[in-house]
């Protein structure tokens, strides 16, 4: 508030100091206008006195110096009159104190002439009238500045009748009387003239500030606005240079004409009608008008209609200010129209994006550009599809004749206007079929039209060509023909997702057709590798465990041959299924929360055997245990994986240390670190390369060169990490990281200590426990009679059918069943579905022993069997099966 009152003050400060100046140097200019004549008939009476009144002087030098000085000043003030109206700077209270400067010095020569030539008493009243005749004069021409008036009469009366007093020359009282009466009247007549002369300045300067405004506001509206003036009847009076150059008529072309000359046709009589009783009633129209101009062009108009009241309230004339929105209005209009092609575009794009038959789509799209009005086309449409050197005719709309579907069927790229539209890829516009050579069909009945002719492009391609029937010379404004090149891309990529749709569908059959022929051809090469491999390392553990027969030294090391080589191309054949099942994306993961030290006891206790035998020491480092987010069996096998090979590449009375520790992001690093051979720098980067032995072939280390592939492709399908760290000579530590439950971490008061694994390994069997195996391959029943021979506490017996397992196990009461999968008749999966459905057998161990390894072959006995043993039989784990669900 208080900025706003500064910021008027100062504005009204400023104001009043222009106005001030204004009247300043209106009176400078009205004091020094009569400088000249004053000097002249100042002069003239100076020297009339002092030559009429010399001999009778009292003091005749004096009155000598009057009469010069004040000629003197006189021509001196002549002077200054003159650099006045010369000046350079309009510094106006500069002047106004050289004038009175001057004015007063003035005063004092008058005196001067007036003492020095005064004299006896009969000249008294000449003197008198001398005086007033200079008053007078001096009143009429300085009354411009009061207080100069009033300085310059008490300078001229004072000395003189200080003269006369110090003379003591009496003056009668008449004079005396009328001498005090004539200053008072000169002093008010002074007043009386500068207020009347200031206010007639003010007046003139308001009246000049007025004139100016309403020049420059008539200034400004002719600048923007369209200004007429008509009379009753609406025939015009006046215009501006708008209304001119807006409507290309000149003013004397418009004078007296009336307002109908501009009618554009666009408004109806009851808008005018409106118009003319709304300012007829003496109120202001506001409304818009489109006017046309005398070239024919059109132009908008925003319009006021101001009546003109009489002095008997009607209306005298009219005022039209109006102001041009043709743009706006072009605007608008374009607006609307871009708005109108955005809405076909986006039904069109929806319509294209159905889930139906791409002809029906096209069909339903062609009707919407049809019903658009901002084409105008006609009711027929069509669209062609490009294959090869030739155009098929594949969705129309509207009515076409038999004779047109038949010649227009399938036409050459190259032929008529659609086929060299497909050759150059570029839109094509017939004004009309009859002129048009290109137009090279025609029809029975064919009546003049034109054609929108627009290629359906998609990657610098040509795919189909979309036309359009028209009036002859179709329109070629630029929204058309934009919309009309979207819509027909949207078409041609329409045409593309169909085209990889299919595409991808046939290459989606064939895939499918590889992966079955391909799971078929693991399937069965997995189960005709492993039922001779049942046989080599089944018997092959016999014979190792034989106590009754020992074999020689040599002996036992040509069986230690056959084991390892057995179980090295087991493991080859399990790890190149399980590379195969990650490629495929058939990997199932059961992600669950799992106990770490659960985990890592499994492992352990399997892998301690191995450290034994490369008198290796298993150390777990870590007393915390966590809940892992992961798969609980391929854990374990990144875990076995893992730590047996750290175990394979290490040295004589190694060590291998387990160790784990939470990282970043809720992750857990498991660390496996070896005392090992380590690995060379030019040899890391193919670390998790497949069949990669990294010159290890020849080491006698067995291995198969795609565990670490497999561990590597299981820890990031559980959104884990996997590395390694490794300096040659010296050791290895391979670390991988998995997601874990946020929860509190606990003393691992349980995890099992590696070096009381054998203990675990020590259990005793059940007495007598009857058992039933089903298998029609008279080598691996050979080899299981010969297993169960070995083995106290335990009957066998065998059947080499389903049906002849049925009958058996119907009339007798096995503790557990060993099943065989593929039996001829009815296979094992489907007998033991039948022996769930009895009582006896509903919770009884079924364990299914079978060469059909593959994981889909797995799963789908899931929930079927208690265990699935897969071919070749592992014995000890057999062994602790049966320890598992016979105890």
């Amino acid at each position: 508030m208080k900025i706003n009152n500064l910021h008027y003050t100062v504005l009204t400060t400023d104001t009043d100091e222009l106005k001030t100046n204004a009247i300043l140097k209106e009176q400078l200019d009205a004091l020094y206008s009569r400088i000249y004549t004053l000097t002249i008939t100042s002069c003239v009476l100076a020297i009339l006195v002092y030559y009429l009144l010399i001999d009778y002087a009292r003091y005749p030098k004096l009155a000598f110096a009057g009469l010069v000085s004040t000629t003197l000043i006189y021509l001196i003030r002549s002077w200054d009159c003159y650099l006045f109206h010369h000046r350079k700077e309009n510094n106006y209270h500069y002047w106004l104190k050289r004038f009175s400067l001057l004015t007063y010095i003035t005063s004092f020569t008058w005196s001067a002439l007036l003492i020095g030539i005064s004299s006896q008493n009969d000249n008294q009243m000449l003197a008198t009238l001398i005086l007033s005749g200079v008053a007078m004069s001096a009143v009429s021409v300085l009354s411009y500045r009061k207080e100069i008036i009033y300085i310059f009469l008490t300078l001229l009366f004072i000395p003189l009748l200080g003269m006369l007093y110090f003379i003591q020359e009496a003056l009668s009282l008449t004079l005396q009387v009328f001498i005090i009466l004539f200053y008072l009247f000169l002093i008010n007549q002074a007043r009386i003239l500068y207020k009347n002369f200031t206010e007639c300045i003010k007046g003139q300067i308001k009246t000049q500030e007025q004139t100016n405004s309403l020049q420059n506001l008539k200034h400004a509206i002719d600048q923007h606005s369209i200004i007429s003036i008509t009379d009753l009847k609406g025939n015009i009076i006046d215009v501006n240079d708008s209304f001119i150059n807006i409507s290309k008529y000149s003013r004397d072309e418009l004078i007296g004409k009336n307002h109908k000359l501009l009618k554009s046709g666009f408004h109806s009589h009851s808008f005018f009608s409106d118009m003319w009783s709304t300012i007829a009633n003496g109120k202001v129209w506001h409304g818009e008008i489109k006017n046309k101009a005398k070239d024919g062009s059109y132009y908008w108009v925003a319009s006021a209609i101001v009546p003109q009241i009489n002095k008997n309230g009607k209306p005298a004339q009219y005022i039209s200010i109006r102001t041009d929105i043709t743009e706006l209005k072009h605007l608008e209009s374009q607006r609307y129209i871009e708005h109108q092609h955005a809405s076909i575009r986006a039904s069109i794009s929806q319509t294209l994006q159905q889930e139906t038959p791409l002809k029906k789509r096209f069909a339903k799209a062609l009707a919407l550009l049809c019903q658009f009005n901002g084409l105008d086309v006609q009711q027929k449409a069509g669209i062609f599809l490009k294959q090869g050197d030739e155009l098929h005719l594949f969705a129309t709309y509207g009515n076409f004749s038999n004779e047109f579907i038949i010649k227009e069927e399938c036409i050459k790229v190259g032929d008529c206007l659609c086929g060299k539209v497909a050759a150059n890829g570029l839109l094509k516009i017939s004004n009309d079929c009859f002129t048009d050579h290109e137009h090279e069909h025609t029809f029975k009945n064919m009546t003049d039209h034109g054609h929108y002719i627009v290629p359906l492009n998609y990657a610098n391609k040509v795919l189909g060509i979309l036309f359009l029937y028209t009036d002859p010379y179709p329109s070629r404004e630029a929204t058309r023909l934009t919309t009309l090149s979207d819509i027909a891309h949207m078409m041609a990529l329409a045409i593309t997702n169909k085209q990889t749709q299919q595409k991808l569908l046939a290459e989606k059959i064939s895939a499918d057709k590889a992966n079955r022929a391909k799971s078929e051809f693991l399937s069965s090469m997995s189960h005709e590798l492993r039922t001779p491999l049942n046989a080599i390392l089944g018997f092959a553990q016999l014979l190792e465990y034989d106590d009754i027969n020992p074999l020689s030294d040599d002996q036992q090391e040509s069986l230690g041959y056959i084991l390892s080589s057995g179980k090295h191309l087991l493991a080859l054949i399990d790890q190149v299924l399980e590379l195969s099942a990650i490629e495929a994306g058939k990997t199932k993961l059961s992600i669950e929360a799992i106990q770490l030290r659960d985990v890592m006891n499994e492992s352990l206790s399997l892998l301690l055997p191995l450290a034994e035998k490369a008198d290796t020491k298993l150390n777990t480092l870590s007393g915390a245990n966590f809940i892992l987010k992961a798969d609980y069996t391929k854990t374990k096998q990144i875990i076995l994986n893992l730590v047996s090979n750290a175990i394979k590449y290490n040295r004589k009375n190694g060590s291998v240390d387990i160790d784990w520790k939470i990282m970043p992001n809720h992750l857990l690093r498991i660390s496996i670190t070896d005392s090992g051979i380590g690995i060379s720098d030019k040899n890391k980067g193919k670390i998790f390369n497949a069949f990669q032995r990294l010159g290890q072939e020849s080491s006698g280390i067995e291995g198969t060169g795609i565990g670490l592939v497999v561990t590597k492709e299981l820890v990031e399908l559980m959104d884990g990490y996997i590395g390694f760290n490794s300096i040659e000579g010296q050791g290895s530590t391979f670390w991988f990281e998995l997601p874990i439950k946020v929860t509190d971490v606990t003393d691992v008061t349980d995890v099992t200590d590696v070096t009381d694994v054998t203990a675990m390994r020590k259990a005793g069997a059940p007495n007598y426990k009857k058992i039933l195996y089903v298998e029609d391959n008279p080598v691996n029943r050979h080899l299981m009679t010969s297993f169960f021979a070995q083995l106290k506490h335990y009957t066998l017996q065998m059947v080499e059918t389903g049906e002849l397992g049925r009958q058996k196990a119907l009339d007798q009461d096995f503790d557990l069943i060993l099943m065989d999968i593929n039996l001829p008749g009815i296979d094992g999966k489907g007998l033991t579905r039948e022996l769930r459905k009895t009582d006896n057998y509903k919770h009884k161990p079924i364990i299914a022993v079978s060469a059909a390894a593959m994981p889909h072959d797995i799963a789908s006995a899931e929930g079927l069997f208690d265990y699935y043993l897969t071919k070749p039989i592992q014995l000890t784990e057999l062994q602790e099966i049966l320890k598992q669900y016979l105890d």
